[in-house]
């Protein structure tokens, strides 16, 4: 009967909880002080240029590597290390961001890439094969780097600062880094041709640099107190919904850039595109995820969370298959059909994304963890890292595939890896959901 009254009292707790969070929901980002606003506008400039940082590159560098007797494997390991680092490195940042604190880690972050960046541009000098190769990974490496301290520093503060909004926030990020990406290519491009290598790297390097200062006098960050031993990273990786959410976001990362080594030898080899043709599919991709980005976090704040997911996950399972199409579909090529369903997938792929840090921070904390910054931390480390992996693994995955057997059954492939995750998925909300169910009732069968 004490348990019984116990679990009463903890389920009126929990339903004030709801209430006061609902309440706060319900004001909606009036509610929020200047200083949240200011740290909003520092984030958001900071996944502009951390998105242009990333593939400002990717019109030129290769061209120039080829130049400096680079082979296509050896420019993909230069690519590669960005992420890698990332991976490695994501749960560190998390684990000692209490210790050092967020805004020394951001703002480390932020230097060290926009350094690294600049750096880059007196490559344009560098001439000797091995030289060129060991300094293109040496600087990739620390832009890695300090774009997992940043990205770890500011998705701890978007989780502290904006809890209620927490999925909306995180499209607004998305958005600006995809509006980057989509733009960065094309000014990278514009700058190497109107001043060569060096000037698009010192370009945003600059602009990075100028953010870093920004942030020193704009970005704010409260004081943190925790309780050191109850931080454990282990222990979080054996909560079943943190597994879950973790295996969510490795197969949604991996089929985020699983296109990226095959679109253009698909799409010129079976409908003859040139690289401009192939390129505004991609772009319109990423303007549709863009445009659906801040509707879905709006639904996910809302409670729709689980539902964005396994819907998002079917769907990009189902347009994988389309964009070939399979060989089993045996539907004869069409071009219309792969552009549709290359733009619909970004619909699906939006829908999957923006809900999921949410959820993983959302388990960390139904299992016990508390709801502080060390918590954050951890989970923004963890989900850093567990999305770098897949980036490094998706695009090796495809080319793969495709070399082996073709690109209809590599995507095909990718296409079941979604599949395979919503099945996952399904199952594992009906499980837990019964189980609690089971749990609740039982103290009023008792009774």
């Amino acid at each position: 009967m004490v348990e019984y009254e116990e679990m009463k009292e903890t389920s009126s707790d929990k339903d004030d909880e709801s209430r006061e969070t609902e309440k706060l929901k319900g004001e909606g980002f009036r509610k929020y002080s200047r200083r949240q606003y200011m740290n909003l506008v520092c984030l958001l400039l900071l996944s502009f240029f951390a998105g242009a940082c990333y593939v400002l590159m990717v019109p030129f560098f290769p061209g120039e590597a080829a130049k400096r007797g680079l082979s296509i494997f050896q420019i993909g390991v230069i690519f590669a290390s960005y992420q890698l680092t990332k991976f490695i490195t994501s749960p560190i940042f998390g684990y000692i961001l209490v210790p050092v604190g967020t805004k020394p880690l951001y703002l480390g972050g932020i230097l060290l890439a926009s350094i690294a960046t600049i750096l880059y541009g007196i490559l344009n000098y560098v001439h000797d094969y091995t030289t060129f190769l060991t300094l293109s990974i040496i600087l990739r490496v620390l832009e890695g780097l300090g774009s997992s301290a940043y990205h770890t520093a500011s998705f701890t503060i978007i989780a502290n600062d904006f809890k209620e909004h927490l999925s909306t926030v995180v499209s607004f990020w998305e958005l600006t880094s995809g509006i980057a990406g989509i733009g960065a290519p094309l000014l990278g491009a514009l700058l190497y041709e109107g001043g060569g290598f060096q000037l698009p790297f010192y370009l945003v390097g600059s602009l990075m640099f100028i953010l870093f200062i920004i942030s020193i006098f704009l970005l704010d960050s409260p004081t943190i107190v925790t309780d050191p031993p109850s931080r454990s990273s282990c222990r979080v990786l054996a909560e079943p919904h943190v597994l879950w959410a973790l295996a969510m976001i490795l197969c949604l990362s991996i089929s985020a850039d699983y296109l990226l080594p095959l679109a253009q030898p698909f799409f010129s080899a079976q409908y003859d595109l040139n690289q401009i043709e192939v390129g505004g599919i991609l772009t319109g991709a990423a303007v549709v995820f863009a445009i659906g980005a801040p509707i879905f976090g709006i639904l996910a704040d809302r409670g729709f969370h689980y539902h964005l997911v396994v819907i998002g996950f079917i769907g990009t399972g189902a347009m994988d298959m389309a964009i070939g199409p399979a060989p089993f579909l045996l539907i004869d090529h069409h071009l219309w059909i792969s552009i549709l369903a290359a733009l619909v997938m970004a619909i699906f792929w939006s829908m999957t994304m923006i809900p999921q840090f949410a959820i993983l921070l959302r388990g960390a904390i139904e299992a016990g963890f508390p709801d502080n910054y060390d918590t954050y931390g951890m989970m923004s480390g963890l989900f850093n890292s567990m999305w770098a992996l897949g980036a490094t693994l998706g695009p090796l995955m495809s080319g793969m595939l495709t070399k082996r057997y073709s690109a209809e059954w590599a995507l095909a492939n990718c296409g079941f890896l979604m599949f395979g995750i919503a099945l996952v998925s399904i199952v594992y909300l009906t499980v837990t959901q019964r189980w609690k169910q089971n749990i609740s009732s039982k103290p009023a069968n008792n009774n």
